[in-house]
């Protein structure tokens, strides 16, 4: 018997999850404001390869699906006047 048999797997895999969560925190400090942003810029990046991938079809549907948004936040802007 060796010491890996009374290791489980799980508590290894959960010891290094954090572990990189802490060197991320140390080689990466990111402000809210600034994870904000780079999310928007991944949507954005992911956006464009689709476009560049499958054409026109993955410029329409996301506007498509992004009208109905835009006119309800138009409406409740508009709700007080």
């Amino acid at each position: 018997m060796s010491l890996i048999d009374h290791v489980p797997s799980q508590s290894l895999i959960h010891t290094a999850k954090e572990t990189m969560a802490e060197w991320r925190g140390y080689f990466f400090p990111m402000s809210m404001e600034a994870k904000i942003v780079w999310g928007i810029l991944a949507l954005v990046a992911i956006w464009g390869l689709a476009i560049f991938s499958f054409g026109v079809p993955a410029l329409v549907f996301p506007m498509a699906l992004i009208v109905p948004g835009i006119v309800l936040g138009l409406v409740l802007l508009t709700w007080g006047m």
